[in-house]
């Protein structure tokens, strides 16, 4: 006689399913990035929710729930945060156009100008690459 074994096999795959790790327990990452004074301080005071850099290879590493500990190049103060959310951009231009210059960490007054970026990535650098916005959520250092 013929017997159904369709029971006994999803019984088997559950039991499989079981045994593969459950995504809230996989690692989070650490990263590690250098800020300068003025940005340090305004995401420490929470002024600033928006880290901007360019997509390259350590960046594409990033994922949300992913921790970044900031550490100002002036002092060497280190401070934590979770990463809420990351959005990317063909360019700093389209990156600055979607968000408010606090969020990028102008001061009141100040008017946002994608151009600031070229002090620290190339035009050549943007383009091969494209532009990350890494939203900041809680602290996580305590």
């Amino acid at each position: 006689a013929h017997t159904d074994h369709s029971e006994d096999l999803s019984k088997k795959s559950c039991t499989h399913k079981k045994n593969r790790p459950d995504l809230a327990e996989i690692k989070r990452k650490k990263h590690e990035m250098r800020l300068q004074r003025a940005p340090f301080e305004m995401i420490k005071s929470g002024y600033k929710s928006i880290e901007m850099r360019l997509y390259d290879e350590k960046r594409q590493a990033l994922r949300v729930g992913d921790s970044i500990t900031f550490t100002c190049l002036d002092g060497g103060e280190k401070l934590t945060v979770a990463i809420k959310d990351l959005r990317l951009f063909k360019n700093f231009k389209e990156l600055y156009a979607a968000y408010d210059g606090r969020s990028l960490g102008y001061k009141e007054g100040e008017e946002k100008n994608f151009e600031d970026m070229t002090k620290y990535y190339s035009k050549r650098e943007q383009k091969k690459y494209g532009a990350l916005a890494i939203e900041l959520g809680e602290r996580v250092d305590g």
